[in-house]
């Protein structure tokens, strides 16, 4: 990871990922790239089962407007609705049904807005808060790195088609505090730098907190993967997601971050006061 520390490699890094930053939201908004969501948010039936997964699979797996999950002790099966099923589908579903739920395309929309309402009230939150600690440019910074992470892990879930459930917006909302965590510990270091007049504080910044915050977030994939592995196929969704946003949060902190900072202090665009900040402050 040390070729980040170059600082012309890292402008072009920087680039590029904001380069690709607007194209997925260009194929977001032109319809080009679409999330699929879950059930909770479009609305129709579930079917909770006796039986297991593969027995599941086994019987219903070629209706392929049905969405099979589960376990060993237990299925669910979705669907938008239930014109899609044979005769002998019904009589499966009913002869091993445990339980029996509809969801309403009208909460379904509701689950969709609380969920932008909570990612946005996520991002104004981390606005005002480093622009009270640090200063404005700081705090745009880390914004356009918060906003890339999202894109790029939205891109993810579209290209593998994983389901967008509760537990996926869970995940989105969880990237945000991963994703300030490392740029926080460098803008800290890049504004006490700048009170002790250092001539180049972006670079010497990154210097030092490189390895801290590598070691960070490879830390956090590999507690991710072991989520994967051994937290069964409920939590694939979630830990994948985690994954890609994490991932890419630690790329955007040491490319993205630095390279606005630095676009701003050297258009004289950036103030810091120079009172002396205590040892370790965040």
């Amino acid at each position: 990871m040390n070729f980040v520390l170059i600082e012309s490699v890292r402008e072009k890094l920087a680039k590029v990922m904001l380069a690709f930053m607007l194209l997925i939201t260009l194929l977001f908004a032109s319809g080009t790239l679409i999330l699929n969501y879950s059930i909770e948010f479009t609305g129709g039936v579930v079917y909770t089962l006796d039986a297991s997964i593969e027995a599941v699979q086994s019987r219903l797996g070629e209706n392929t407007s049905l969405m099979i999950s589960g376990s060993s002790n237990g299925a669910t099966v979705q669907m938008a609705d239930e014109s899609g099923l044979t005769m002998s589908d019904q009589e499966y579903l009913n002869a091993h049904q445990l339980a029996r739920d509809t969801i309403g395309a009208s909460l379904g929309q509701a689950l969709i807005s609380a969920s932008l309402y909570g990612m946005g009230i996520a991002f104004l939150g981390v606005m005002i808060y480093l622009s009270m600690r640090y200063n404005s440019a700081m705090a745009i910074a880390t914004l356009i790195a918060l906003v890339h992470d999202i894109a790029f892990t939205l891109f993810v879930l579209s290209v593998f088609h994983i389901e967008v459930s509760s537990i996926v917006v869970g995940a989105l909302l969880a990237i945000i505090g991963y994703s300030i965590n490392d740029s926080v510990v460098t803008l800290d270091r890049v504004r006490t730098l700048i009170r002790e007049e250092e001539k180049n504080p972006v670079q010497t910044a990154m210097e030092m907190t490189l390895r801290r915050n590598v070691n960070t977030a490879v830390s956090t994939l590999i507690v991710i993967v072991s989520l994967f592995i051994f937290g069964g196929e409920s939590m694939h969704a979630f830990s994948l997601t985690l994954f890609a946003g994490v991932g890419v949060g630690m790329f955007s902190s040491l490319t993205i971050v630095p390279y606005w900072v630095s676009i701003k202090k050297n258009s004289g665009a950036f103030a810091v006061s120079k009172r002396p900040s205590p040892e370790g402050e965040l």
